[in-house]
């Protein structure tokens, strides 16, 4: 058979041109099929109907997206609209997303490099779905690529490879009046009949304090305390109820308006209490495992009767299923081990940290680590952000006093 060539012919079509703002203008004047191409965003547009009574409808056609590559912290503008981010570093990249962009804006963002990236919001809402507590911010990963589409004013999904990246910053406290501010935690089970655990927290009792009674915790019961740390006179005291009956250990009252860091401990049947990084007291107290109720009822910043409340500040309020390490110091002595990593805010077995200054607690979890098992952080939220006792509030309020 022969074969038949195909006559080619070359037709040009007229495109009108303008900015993504100006195509109202097309839409009032448009004829059915008519393209329109912004050249400001890249966008093209063909017209579904003749513009008569009614503007006419556009239908934006997908075209290949500009990729503008990114090294370092970016907020978008208006300019990204339409465009892939290509997101190359091995650092993190903190992609910002803020309020007023132009209607309909939308981009695609790709983490090209190791350096993760991060989805910030400035005067947005950003929603997106992934399993687990938190709200999806960042790219899952290295070549993870998201979508972010805009569904209302200021408001965006996320959608693609999500994943929540936590960042420690530590930008407020619990602040605490000492008449009936607390926050309820409910039930901690890794307290109950246990052979082993810790408590940490940062606290700044203001000067009302002065010789005055303050629980910064109480569980199980209040009369008498079988669960708690109380500052009192001039005494600061640590109490906890074993299988053998109620057992407290005491050092002198650290000064008020200044932070300290105070940390609990119990296993190998001793009881201890640091301040600022320094064991004060610590007792064998001949038993192994605690009261199989001594977590029930938790509440911080107060007694349970409702007495002696806290006037000041909580911060970084943390439970460990394991006793901290401490490096074996004797009384008196400054600790090393996970006490000190607490107290220099660096991870557990770390190095580098700053001392009295509170760090990402996220290393502790796990066996051997510390055991972290709830993490309150009062960072605008009562939630705990390791277990699932989020906190109920009673009065208090959040504070930029931090340590």
């Amino acid at each position: 058979m022969a074969q038949q060539k195909l006559g080619r012919k070359d037709h040009t079509i007229a495109v009108k041109t303008g900015t993504d703002a100006n195509k109202t203008k097309f839409k009032k004047e448009c004829v059915q099929g008519e393209p329109y191409f912004a050249t400001d965003t890249g966008s093209l547009y063909l017209a579904n109907s003749t513009a008569g009574a009614s503007d006419g409808l556009l239908t934006q056609i997908n075209t290949i997206a500009e990729v503008v590559t990114k090294t370092s912290n970016h907020t978008l503008t208006d300019s990204d609209n339409g465009k892939v981010i290509f997101c190359n570093s091995s650092s993190r990249i903190d992609i910002t997303l803020p309020s007023g962009l132009a209607t309909g804006f939308n981009c695609r963002l790709v983490q090209g490099g190791t350096g993760r990236v991060r989805i910030l919001n400035s005067g947005t809402t950003v929603n997106g779905y992934i399993s687990g507590a938190n709200p999806p911010n960042a790219i899952a990963g290295q070549h993870g690529v998201v979508e972010l589409i805009p569904v209302g004013v200021n408001t965006y999904s996320l959608t693609g490879d999500l994943d929540y990246l936590f960042i420690y910053g530590n930008l407020k406290s619990l602040g605490l009046d000492g008449v009936s501010d607390y926050m309820d935690v409910g039930n901690i089970a890794e307290l109950n009949g246990v052979t082993s655990y810790s408590i940490s927290y940062w606290v700044r009792e203001n000067s009302a304090m002065v010789g005055q009674s303050g629980y910064h915790f109480n569980a199980n019961t209040s009369i008498p305390t079988s669960s708690g740390v109380q500052f009192y006179s001039t005494t600061a005291s640590f109490t906890i109820k074993l299988t053998t009956g109620i057992k407290a250990i005491t050092t002198p009252r650290p000064s008020n308006n200044v932070w300290h860091n105070v940390v609990v401990s119990f296993g190998g049947s001793t009881q201890k209490l640091y301040i600022d990084g320094v064991l004060k007291a610590s007792t064998n107290q001949g038993a192994t495992t605690t009261d199989g109720s001594i977590g029930n009822n938790f509440r911080i910043g107060a007694r349970l009767n409702g007495t002696s409340s806290l006037n000041g500040y909580l911060d970084e309020f943390a439970i460990y299923s394991e006793a901290l390490t401490d490096g074996s110091v004797s009384v008196g002595a400054t600790a090393g081990g996970q006490v000190e990593d607490i107290y220099k805010g660096q991870s557990s077995g770390g190095s580098g940290g700053t001392t009295g200054t509170p760090g990402d607690l996220t290393s502790f979890q796990g066996t051997g680590n510390g055991g972290l098992a709830h993490w309150w952080r009062f960072e605008d939220s009562p939630n705990d952000v390791i277990g699932s006792n989020n906190g109920t509030l009673n009065g208090t309020t959040y504070s930029s006093e931090t340590p």
